[in-house]
């Protein structure tokens, strides 16, 4: 007992008398910051258009981060309550339709609880009116910064068509479309990623057919940037044994001299194709080649 009280009066002239004396300080926890849980991505197929009243739906749903726990089939509208089986896989077996249009929607959830979902139409064509035959294009690819592309398409049926419509069906963005009621479609403000556009045509007796096409936009590579914008419009002075102001873009390591990789602000080879002060003896460069030296340099500069 006297020991706790000399070594109390101790603690007391410390300053630490509210802290008993066979009382130690609890370790702080380091606490460790958890990963954001990234949702799965799910594609529940492209849009069908058909005559007969049963259908096969198959989706596909991954996950960056972890695993699918599970998914799930619904019906979101329709002229009628269709007949579904296999709800909770990846196959939806769908009967019992009638002429007009249906939307189903499939969900994805992943082992840590983040869903993600899509949707896909199902058009029913009245029995004894084929559908319009038809053909949205073929595939393009672009490399970004090219932005902007017009699809053509057409379409044929014996009851003659009465009209068109394109449409968005997936992107890494909302592109701008114009003329949408015509054959060809204009699309802009693309960055790079996958897109797919839909074409369908709807005859003069109402049946409906569809098509899509993909566009590929690619991004900007080192590669691209020095064939087609360092290369033929900046190496004339800042090439060869002899480089203006001892810069050379002949190379990679020699572009990275004025590059700060992710920074194009801060990026001395930008500023200078920016207020038109390379080239020196050349026309200034494109908005767009201007944006594709920004846009190489903001995602990393790479040597690719």
């Amino acid at each position: 007992m006297h020991i706790y009280v000399a070594v109390a009066i101790l603690f007391s002239l410390l300053g630490c008398a509210k802290q008993s004396p066979l009382e130690f300080a609890t370790p702080t926890a380091t606490k460790l910051e958890k990963a954001e849980n990234k949702p799965p991505v799910v594609d529940a197929g492209v849009d069908q258009s058909i005559l007969q009243s049963v259908v096969k739906l198959t989706a596909a749903a991954t996950d960056s981060d972890g695993t699918i726990a599970f998914v799930v089939w619904s019906q979101v509208s329709g002229p009628n309550s269709a007949v579904m089986s296999g709800q909770n896989t990846t196959t939806l077996e769908v009967s019992g339709l009638i002429p007009g249009n249906y939307t189903f929607q499939v969900i994805a959830e992943d082992n840590s609880g983040a869903q993600a979902a899509d949707v896909v139409d199902i058009i029913v064509n009245a029995a004894g009116n084929n559908p319009p035959v038809v053909d949205a294009g073929s595939n393009q690819t672009l490399n970004f910064p090219e932005d902007t592309i017009s699809l053509t398409g057409n379409a044929s049926d014996s009851d003659g068509i009465a009209s068109y419509l394109w449409s968005q069906v997936s992107g890494p963005t909302l592109a701008k479309l114009v003329d949408t009621t015509t054959t060809t479609l204009n699309a802009s403000l693309l960055v790079a990623g996958t897109y797919v556009f839909q074409l369908s045509a709807t005859d003069k007796k109402g049946a409906i057919g569809l098509d899509s096409v993909t566009v590929v936009v690619k991004p900007v590579t080192y590669q691209w940037l020095s064939q087609n914008v360092l290369g033929p419009k900046c190496a004339s002075c800042h090439g060869g044994s002899s480089p203006d102001g001892n810069y050379s873009v002949d190379t990679y390591s020699g572009t990275m001299k004025y590059v700060k990789a992710n920074n194009a602000s801060s990026s001395k080879l930008y500023s200078a194709v920016l207020n038109n002060s390379m080239p020196k003896r050349a026309p200034a460069l494109s908005n767009a080649n201007k944006d594709a030296i920004k846009v190489w340099i903001n995602s990393g500069a790479l040597n690719n």
